[in-house]
């Protein structure tokens, strides 16, 4: 069944229903030309109801804007698992200041298998790194962490032609690929 309801003499603190036919009827003929309404569709004494009401100009806005959120998380909880924060720590109550509606997205589509070998790699490559001469470590630093790595640059910082620099990076790279190596 569908209800609606528009401001009684275009006053938004008194409103008046009317059946949906006569609704449907006005707006065909332009009757509600320039004024807005809010559709939803809820559950109420077991039915399915569509309730439309006549709303201003902003809470039209208001509402389309949370409407496209809601449609946008319905489509994250698609590809995720969304969890209540009260349920990761039963120690919480669901009380704490902050947590109460709090949802946590966990992102299902990374690999544990991936998440463990990247692990494995980034702790290789910590203890190829403290393998490295002191010069060398800090050639190979130098050059990543540039914003955009210049062989030019650090090759004026170091007192090295370019040529030098080039193949020392590739040296130490050829290195540190041995020692990083688990396959």
């Amino acid at each position: 069944m569908t209800r609606v309801f528009i401001w009684k003499n275009n006053c938004p603190q008194e409103w008046e229903e009317i059946s949906f036919t006569a609704f449907r009827k006005a707006r065909s003929s332009g009757a509600f030309s320039g004024r807005f309404f809010i559709e939803t569709t809820k559950m109420f004494s077991g039915e399915n109801d569509r309730i439309i009401l006549e709303c201003s100009y902003s809470d039209f806005g208001k509402y389309q804007w949370e409407d496209r959120h809601s449609r946008y998380l319905r489509e994250q909880e698609r590809n995720h698992t969304v969890l209540p924060a009260s349920q990761i720590n039963k120690e919480l109550d669901g009380a704490e200041k902050g947590y109460q509606d709090t949802d946590l997205f966990v992102d299902e589509i990374s690999d544990t298998a991936e998440q463990a070998i990247h692990s494995l790699l980034m702790e290789k490559l910590n203890l190829a790194l403290k393998q490295l001469s002191k010069a060398e470590r800090d050639f190979i630093l130098s050059y990543y962490d540039m914003e955009k790595p210049n062989m030019t640059v650090l090759a004026s910082q170091y007192g090295f032609t370019r040529q030098a620099a080039d193949k020392r990076l590739k040296k130490i790279q050829e290195k540190i690929k041995k020692l990083v190596a688990i396959f």
